[in-house]
């Protein structure tokens, strides 16, 4: 009983750990793209500008 329950806590912890880091794999993904999104419209507004002007 006691072999189980340290083998059910750690397959938990594993999972607990994978859901961590895809957490911080999604967030880093996420400010990547906003960030290129945000380059990407600072670009476009340069080329309306640049056009306009």
């Amino acid at each position: 009983m006691f072999l189980y329950a340290s083998i059910h806590d750690r397959y938990i912890y594993q999972i607990l750990i994978l859901v961590n880091n895809s957490f911080h794999a999604i967030q880093s993904i996420r400010t990547m793209f906003s960030y290129v999104t945000f380059r990407q419209r600072w670009s476009g507004f340069g080329l309306i500008f640049s056009s306009s002007s």
